[in-house]
Parts: structure tokens; sequence; C-alpha cells
């Protein structure tokens, strides 16, 4: 993966007209983007994000040859004690970015070969103002939770919960019709009124399964986007109470979910040409044509859902924190993960890898202790109960990651670091 930075490269997309105005914070406004009088950061009079420095002044050019030397003093002789020296020990050329107790001085790396100090990199909030490695990102996920925990943690466990109880309401009862079914008839002795039964207990049970997952579906949507935005402002040094994550991310709610549906629905696209590649080959009755079918829709899937996964995970921080419409969102995470499609996908599949790990490990001690009920109240319960626990850990890692990444990509191609120490001066 580069770690190279390119601050001076333009987005790809453009704001569309129609679009609701800009956050006061101002946060996250690809380079270029003019916010109406009073919103955002504006730059100084006459000079925007990206433009390049006034003119040296008259006799001063950048890169000019240093003064020739004092008459009887060539290249290379012991300076004239009333000349200034080079600095002190312990001091470079220049003042740090800030000073102690202020947030900034965090070190970036520096040129190992230089007897100065490295430049100093501003840290407001969780994350250092420039380009972040892996070891960072996830520092930084961990720090942004720690340092709002009302947010990332409280109202993470209020909606799991309030969603774990709904799939209990909806569920529970098929769940238990069913497992009566399977334990009170026998299909040996009657295959009919088994086939009539299961049936009815199995479309019950998946209708209150697809109604569950609905509710589960926009409740971690929603609680995603507001995580989303709590760490883009730990990022900045502003800790920000839910009201306040919910009065900035309520606008762009119903968008919100809208694009998550289309994501999914490009997801099972792929799924489904993955499927009808290996129907027709199936149907074709040549044995190498299945074998090539299922080789083909294996390859479908193992690349098309994360190419399609790369291409669309930015689509959410850049409409949570851009404010963008649904298809400017669409493209600004197209373009964004144009730019460093392996980093983004390392990344990203990494921590979905990780993230499963950690849910895997918390479920597993509940659905041990569930067989010691067999089936019941009390295994239903443990059973869903693993399920919060393991969300209630999980959404705001990954929510975290994502934001971050976001704002990494951002920094590495369009500057937004210079952006981000604006914000968090003026904050």
């Amino acid at each position: 993966m580069s770690e190279h930075d390119d601050h001076h490269s333009q987005p790809g997309g453009q704001e569309n007209e129609g679009e609701p105005p800009a956050s006061e914070s101002g946060y996250g406004q690809p380079p270029g983007y003019q916010p109406p009088p009073g919103q955002g950061y504006d730059p100084s009079p006459g000079q925007g994000y990206g433009q390049p420095p006034p003119p040296p002044p008259p006799g001063q050019g950048y890169g000019q040859p240093p003064a020739p030397p004092l008459p009887g003093q060539g290249y290379g002789q012991q300076p004239d004690p009333q000349q200034p020296g080079p600095p002190p020990p312990g001091q470079g050329y220049g003042q740090p970015l800030g000073q102690p107790g202020t947030g900034y001085g965090q070190y970036g790396p520096g040129d190992p070969w230089s007897s100065y100090p490295a430049t100093p990199v501003a840290q407001p909030g969780t994350i250092p103002l420039r380009a972040l490695s892996l070891g960072e990102i996830y520092d930084g996920a961990f720090r942004s939770i720690r340092a709002n925990l009302p947010v990332m943690l409280g109202l993470s466990a209020i909606v799991v919960l309030v969603l774990g109880i709904l799939e209990g309401l909806t569920t529970y009862g098929a769940f238990e019709e069913f497992n009566r079914l399977l334990g009170r008839l026998d299909p040996a002795e009657d295959p009919e009124a088994f086939i009539d039964a299961f049936t009815t207990s199995g479309t019950s049970f998946l209708l209150s399964s697809g109604i569950s997952l609905l509710i589960s579906f926009l409740g971690t949507t929603i609680l995603t986007g507001l995580l989303i935005h709590a760490v883009s402002q730990a990022v900045i040094g502003r800790k920000t109470t839910i009201g306040q994550v919910w009065a900035e991310v309520r606008p762009q709610i119903l968008r919100l979910l809208l694009l998550t549906i289309i994501i999914g629905l490009l997801l099972t696209a792929v799924g489904i040409v993955a499927v009808l590649i290996l129907t027709f080959s199936v149907v074709s009755g040549s044995a190498g044509l299945v074998l090539l079918g299922v080789l083909a829709a294996f390859l479908v899937v193992v690349i098309g859902m994360p190419v399609v996964l790369t291409f669309t995970v930015l689509a959410t921080p850049a409409l949570i924190l851009e404010r963008a419409t649904i298809g400017a969102a669409l493209s600004r995470g197209f373009t964004l993960a144009k730019r460093s499609f392996w980093r983004v996908l390392g990344i990203y599949l990494l921590t979905v890898v990780l993230v499963g790990i950690v849910s895997t490990a918390i479920t597993w001690p509940f659905g041990q202790v569930s067989m010691i009920f067999e089936t019941g109240p009390g295994a239903f319960v443990l059973s869903l109960l693993g399920g919060v626990v393991a969300n209630w850990i999980t959404i705001p890692i990954l929510a975290a990651v994502v934001a971050l990444l976001y704002i990494d990509i951002r920094i590495r191609t369009e500057g937004l670091d210079a952006e981000l120490a604006r914000a968090a001066q003026e904050s």
C-alpha cells in the first residue's frame, strides 16, 4: 500500500444543485467547494483552498542562490562572531506548530539523515492530521470510542438492545412453533401432513425473520451514520452529545437508508449473475461446461462482491459528512476508492474479518450455555443476548474504521488535514 500523500489533487465529484446546505461545522467538504456565507471554514480573502501562495517580494525569489561571502571571508572560513549562527542544540530552525497542552506537537515521520527534528504534526483529537498507517487507523478507532463513550457505546447499547427486543418479539412465536413441529410429527408416518405443517410453519418463520431483518437493517444503518459523525468530530477534538449527533444526521437519514438499499441491490446483482451462470451451465448438460460454470460463478462472487464493497464503502461517510445526495455520495465513494483501491480493499476486508472473529468469540459462550436448555425460552433468550452483545461491540468498531479510512484517503488525495486543522483551531 502506498503511503505517499498527494495534497494537490482535485476531488472527483462536484456538488450537485439542490443539495442541502453544509453543516455549520464545515467538516468534510471537498477542495474547491464554496460554502454559503456564514457556513464552513472560509479561507482568507482572495486565497481559496489549494491556491498557490503569493509571489515573493521583489528581489527575493524562491530558490535564489545565497549571497556571496563578505570581503575577506571566503566560503568555508570561520564566520564573523557578530553574525548570527545556527540555532542552539535542541532547537531547529522555525518554531513548532503548537505548545505543550494544546494537543499539537506529535511528530510525524521525518528524514532519518537529518540532524534536525521532524516536522511537527497537529493532533487536536484522536488521530494525527496526516496520512495514517493501518495501526493508526485501528488505534484511532478505539481512541474515538473512548473519547465519546456516551455516544459510541451508550447510544449503541440502547439501539442494539431495542433491536434485540423487537427481534425476539417478532421471531419467538414462529421459532417455537417450528421446533414443536419437528418434535411432534414424524415424516415417515404421514409425509403429506408433515409437508403441509412444515410449509405453513416455515412460511410463518420466514415472514417473521424478514420483519426482524428489516427492523435490524433500519436500526443498524441509522446507528452507523450517527457513529460516523461522532468519530469525525472526535478527530478534531470535539465531543458531541447524542442530541447534537442526531440533529446533524437526521436530515440525511432517508438518503442513508436508500443508499444502503442501493448498495445491497448491487451486491445482490452480483449474486444473481453468479446464479445465472451456474444455471445455464447445468442446463447445458455438458460436464465441461458445468465445471467451467462453477468456476466462473465462483470468480464472479469472489471478485465482484469485494469490488462492489470497495467502491461503495466510502459512499456512506461521504453522504453523512459532506451532506451529499445519493448520486453524489456514490460518485464520491467511487472516486476516492479508485485513487487508493488496494488500500481501501485491504483495510476494509481485514476489518470485516477481524470483526467477524470478535463477534464469533462473543457469541460462542452464549451458544454453549444455551445448549443446556436445548429448546425453549432459555435457549432462545441466550442466543439472542449473544447477538446483542456482539453487535454492541462490533458496530462501533466497524463504523469508526470506515470513518477514519474515509478521512485518511481524503488527507492523502485532497489535503483534508489542513482543513481539519483550521476546524480544530476554530472550535
